[in-house]
């Protein structure tokens, strides 16, 4: 990019970004190389170095190599590592903590299990938050310090208004919760938080793992357990009005089914991936199959995908069912999304050759397709724990890094 017509403060704002954005990935560099890379004006660049250093955004790593024309060396800059963000997520029987820096350094990393038959109130969870927090102020001190808080939850988490609207692992907590609001009470010294749902966190990493190559595409990506999805139009990783864009394992596949789902309707996809729909299949036809090394396995994705590649018959037929319901979902997807990538990470990232041929024989079966329908399709098989993590890095980074810019820190 370069420096375009506008009013000065749009546009000291938009040279800041240039220049921290430079610097996202780690790296060590001069405001000679941030100037060459970004094509803006060496004085540009080193007012907005100094004014980053001045916030305690970026540091000095000393001086650098001379160039080969020789001359003084220049100084070096990195993001520093003095600026601490705290990750929380909230699973279905614990909280993880985990603090980490703007190098996707992890400081620090714990979990607060809710009781072995506990269904965990807000008040609980809270709390737990409260005294997590009064232990990391007892631990930092500066020149370290806390500047962001991200949580992530499933269920409808508005990320715009940080209000959880309905979480499927709590039903029984009321809806419309302002989590960002609890969040400020128990972190006030804090200003910049971000409140997340999974499917948003995974396409962000997503994203930033094929910046190059999906920027100016439209991708859909299935993820981890169930059908959890993201979809990235042009660079943008969309939420909606609602909160709903991502939530595909809530479509209906099955009208006439008796299986009812966590979000109150019958037949969702959701519910045709369960491994206790998923053992019903199985023993459905175990008759044919009674040595299946699959009769004695916990009917979890990777297992089958992994009996079904290793030649086990009934694995297959289980696995080529999914490569069905996953079809049905992607198709639903495309009538109003049209995609032009997709990427399977987590669980399904792991799908074998029976679960992709029986994709792409349900995808041949509809029409409206091209005649030669070449879906890219990408592979990402990190832990969630990993997805999760770089998608918060990212995340709340951004909020700061964009508040920073506009001065509002």
């Amino acid at each position: 990019m370069t420096e375009i017509s506008k009013t000065s403060t749009d546009l000291k704002i938009i040279n800041r970004e240039q220049v921290i954005n430079a610097y996202k990935k780690g790296e060590i560099l001069s405001p000679v190389e941030v100037s060459e890379r970004i094509h803006l004006s060496r004085q540009t660049v080193s007012k907005a170095i100094d004014y980053f250093v001045g916030k305690g955004l970026l540091e000095s790593c000393g001086k650098g190599d001379s160039t080969s024309l020789g001359g003084r060396k220049p100084e070096q800059y990195r993001l520093s590592d003095k600026l601490l963000f705290l990750s929380i997520n909230i699973e279905k029987h614990a909280i993880i903590f985990t603090l980490f820096n703007l190098l996707y350094e992890k400081v620090d990393t714990q979990t607060e299990p809710f009781g072995k038959n506990e269904q965990p109130t807000p008040n609980l969870v809270w709390n737990l938050l409260r005294s997590t927090a009064e232990q990391y102020r007892a631990k930092i001190s500066l020149p370290y310090r806390v500047v962001g808080v991200t949580l992530t939850m499933r269920g409808l988490v508005n990320h715009d208004t940080g209000i959880l609207q309905y979480s499927p692992f709590f039903t029984w907590w009321p809806r419309s919760i302002p989590v960002r609001r609890i969040l400020q009470d128990i972190y006030p010294e804090v200003h910049c938080f971000s409140i997340d749902k999974p499917a948003q966190l995974v396409a962000r990493s997503v994203y930033m793992n094929h910046e190059e190559e999906f920027a100016d595409k439209r991708v859909v990506v299935f993820s981890q357990k169930g059908i959890i999805a993201g979809i990235i139009d042009h660079g943008k990783v969309l939420n909606g009005r609602n909160s709903l864009i991502g939530e595909f394992g809530h479509m209906v596949i099955d009208a006439n089914s008796d299986k009812q789902c966590v979000c109150g309707n019958y037949g969702c996809a959701l519910q045709m991936i369960l491994p206790s729909t998923l053992k019903e299949l199985a023993m459905k036809n175990a008759g044919s199959y009674p040595d299946s090394t699959l009769l004695s396995s916990d009917y979890s994705m990777p297992v089958i995908f992994q009996y079904s590649a290793g030649g086990d018959p009934l694995a297959a037929i289980v696995s080529e069912y999914l490569g069905r319901i996953f079809a049905a979902v992607y198709k639903n997807i495309s009538v109003s999304f049209d995609p032009e990538a997709l990427v399977l990470m987590g669980e399904i990232g792991k799908a074998d050759q029976h679960f992709m041929d029986s994709f792409h024989r349900e995808l041949s079966k509809f029409r409206y397709y091209p005649e030669e329908y070449d879906l890219p399709i990408l592979f990402d098989e990190r832990s969630e724990d990993e997805v999760l993590f770089t998608g918060s890095v990212e995340s709340i980074s951004r909020f700061y890094f964009n508040d920073v810019c506009a001065e509002r820190l």
